[in-house]
């Protein structure tokens, strides 16, 4: 952190949903800033707002979409996510809370409409952002499976020609044809006209929070930082039932975070219910355990668990594919098998299984036989377990959270004295 003693007041914000990374992450940020002196509040309307105010964080409420907006696949395409109505709610909300607690900085997780309140209220701004989803990212982004074209597996030339030629191009007209009604909003209230949706997203700093041995980046601007992973370090207890689990016989750790299916817990069920595996299984934010109707007697559930503490007890991870979850997995040293629900989750899938700690399965192909030869492999191969471990040595050496305050606090300092 910065030896300056001036004193800063942070306003953070993230997308609504049920995406507990976005949050998750600014908390861990927050106390590191909190620690070191500063004020910090938020500026939230998702679902998630409990976890803030119980870390102890002032969350002022603004303008969100429901929870579901999110998981309509119609909202995957993120040039849905606003129109002209709701431009003006968001920013509007936006600006209140600026204007009650008079920041110094906003830090954002993934609101679009933060940069252009930023901007009307000439403050800075830092975007967490992966390195994925920069310009600078080392490794191509696949076509994602629900946008690959026919024979796209089944013949190299086509799988070569959707990920280098056709998606890129589409992926380039999409950002700019996406910008379009943000556009309209901005000359209505005096900002510059932004060429695509990158620009509307624009920050001042931008922190990655990757790391170059899972995410590497290429010709990094000097205002990107890759932090390394930033996982919430949560307080709860393990539930007692976790004392009665037999550390003799291996213990598979399932969890789809806020993103999932209730048919995918049915699946798991059939896979592994009454073998000798052990399953410790959250349901969030898709559903109370009581609606899974009968459950396996060797399945261990409920609704939320401190994942990082779990992940020590683990041998396997199944999972969604969040970043907030495949980190803590990689810190514990446990491999994984993805079933991706939306796309940023398949590239991570994409990855584990490109460093073989992991392997991916969709869920349009998803079946019970899938499933069971997927966690065999897994079980019986050592390779597996041995890259996982590998992988948290190199985890070892960031502190995430820590690093990312000390970025921002240090561009205030320079930022004040220009």
């Amino acid at each position: 952190m910065s030896q300056n003693n001036k004193k800063y007041r942070f306003m953070m914000t993230a997308m609504g949903g049920q995406t507990l990374a976005h949050v998750s992450r600014l908390i861990e940020i927050g106390n590191e800033l909190r620690a070191g002196g500063h004020e910090v509040f938020f500026a939230y309307g998702g679902i998630l707002a409990n976890i803030i105010e119980e870390a102890g964080f002032v969350n002022e409420y603004v303008p969100e979409h429901p929870p579901e907006f999110y998981m309509d696949p119609k909202s995957m395409n993120v040039g849905n996510w606003h129109d002209a109505e709701s431009l003006e709610r968001f920013v509007d909300g936006d600006l209140r809370a600026v204007e009650k607690h008079k920041p110094d900085m906003i830090v954002n997780d993934t609101r679009i409409t933060a940069r252009m309140s930023a901007m009307l209220s000439n403050l800075p701004i830092a975007q967490l952002i992966e390195t994925d989803f920069t310009p600078y990212s080392a490794i191509k982004l696949k076509t994602f499976h629900a946008f690959q074209p026919p024979l796209y597996s089944k013949l190299k030339a086509v799988e070569w020609f959707s990920d280098n030629v056709l998606m890129p191009a589409v992926w380039k007209l999409a950002l700019k044809a996406w910008v379009k009604e943000y556009n309209k909003f901005g000359a209505r209230r005096g900002l510059k006209k932004f060429q695509t949706l990158n620009e509307v997203m624009a920050g001042d700093i931008y922190i990655l929070p990757d790391f170059p041995e899972f995410r590497p980046p290429k010709d990094l601007p000097d205002n990107y930082y890759q932090v390394g992973p930033i996982t919430w370090g949560d307080d709860v207890p393990l539930p007692a039932w976790v004392s009665n689990l037999d550390r003799n016989r291996p213990i598979i750790y399932m969890t789809q975070g806020g993103t999932g299916v209730l048919g995918l817990f049915k699946t798991v069920f059939e896979a592994l219910g009454d073998t000798d595996y052990q399953v410790v299984m959250t349901t969030g934010s898709n559903c109370d355990p009581e609606e899974l109707g009968d459950i396996p007697t060797n399945f261990f559930i409920a609704k939320y668990l401190p994942g990082r503490k779990v992940m020590e007890l683990a041998d396997l991870l199944i999972f969604h594919g969040g970043s907030g979850t495949c980190f803590q997995a990689m810190q514990e040293g446990v491999p994984a098998i993805v079933i991706p629900n939306v796309a940023n989750q398949e590239s991570i899938g994409d990855r584990l299984q490109q460093l073989g700690m992991g392997k991916m399965i969709f869920r349009d192909t998803l079946s019970v036989k899938k499933l069971k030869n997927a966690i065999q492999e897994i079980m019986e191969d050592p390779k597996y377990t041995e890259n996982a471990k590998a992988l948290k040595e190199k985890v070892k050496k960031y502190s995430g959270a820590k690093r990312a305050a000390e970025l921002v606090v240090d561009f205030l300092d320079h930022h004040k004295n220009k």
